[in-house]
């Protein structure tokens, strides 16, 4: 595998959403903001956590058919998150897979397949992700201040809580 990746264009006014074009012309977005629901969740939940939440999506940005396997899109993807998750200290990143298509199942694999091979490139990377039905969510982050069972039933939740949202359930 190559550790090449396209070149980041500035997307909006914050400092961690970006944007690139593949060798394909395919245009990709990768979406990072800060989520005050995401944070009041975590309060919600009664989880002791004094960091910061983010979220983040990454979308093609036509409906265009994507054709093989394309590395640097991967490559240029997890930069962004290591370059994210090196440089702030207690951070919780959210990850929310692309459910425009109904493709986010197979998005979740192939991201969970991402995470999980560069996993060792970040020291102390926690990374759970969950998928139910229409809604799924991932966490990234290297924050020791939070169990990593509490953050994995905090995605839990942030999925159901979506799932029964959209389906109007109690």
């Amino acid at each position: 595998m190559t550790s090449e990746s396209y070149p980041l264009l500035p997307k909006g006014p914050d400092q961690f959403s970006q944007q690139f074009i593949t060798d394909n012309g395919l245009v990709y977005s990768i979406l990072v903001f800060k989520h005050l629901l995401l944070e009041s969740l975590i309060l919600d939940l009664q989880i002791n956590f004094c960091g910061s939440v983010l979220e983040f999506s990454f979308l093609l940005e036509e409906d265009k058919e994507t054709t093989g396997i394309d590395n640097k899109i991967e490559e240029t993807i997890i930069s962004v998150l290591k370059g994210i998750l090196l440089n702030q200290i207690d951070l919780i990143i959210i990850g929310v897979y692309d459910s425009r298509d109904e493709r986010q199942q197979a998005r979740e694999k192939l991201f969970s397949k991402w995470a999980l091979r560069h996993q060792n490139a970040i020291t102390n990377l926690f990374f759970y992700s969950n998928t139910i039905a229409t809604t799924g969510f991932c966490v990234l982050t290297t924050t020791s201040q939070i169990s990593h069972s509490q953050l994995k039933e905090y995605v839990n939740q942030l999925a159901q809580t979506t799932y029964s949202l959209k389906n109007d359930l109690p």
